[in-house]
């Protein structure tokens, strides 16, 4: 993900000294976190410039974009993740590797973060992600 920066301003102007202390004050709470400068005109009455930064996040990836919704999935969320079985036929569940034809070695971790290959198949439609609820692994019993 990129991240871009600019600056951006302010101008707080009153004529009344108390209204100009009440937008300065709100300018300054809102805007802690932005890095904020302040220069004063008093020539122009009670007037103010506050500038200060904005920082966007670009996403470059299908992962990004999802990262941005607040959404993140793990190898063990991917149809295509191969689970450890044993002779049963049941999920091996001591078991944390396995093999992944996605992963850069062919091993992946059900832990590990998903790989670009699930995001993009759920933002195209074409694969749909197992939600930790829906795995018998994570279940209670």
């Amino acid at each position: 993900m990129k991240h871009a920066s600019y600056q951006q301003i302010r101008v707080i102007s009153c004529n009344d000294p108390l209204e100009f202390q009440r937008q300065f004050n709100a300018a300054q709470a809102e805007l802690a976190t932005k890095n904020p400068t302040v220069q004063f005109n008093m020539a122009q009455g009670h007037c103010a410039y506050i500038t200060y930064t904005i920082t966007k996040d670009i996403p470059e990836t299908a992962e990004d974009e999802f990262e941005l919704s607040g959404i993140r999935y793990r190898c063990r969320n991917c149809p295509e993740f191969e689970w450890p079985m044993k002779k049963d036929g049941t999920i091996h569940r001591s078991k944390k590797r396995s093999t992944c034809r996605f992963a850069e070695y062919g091993i992946a971790n059900r832990d590990e973060a998903a790989c670009e290959h699930l995001y993009r198949g759920i933002a195209q439609g074409t694969l749909r992600a197992i939600e930790d609820e829906d795995l018998e692994l994570f279940r209670m019993e």
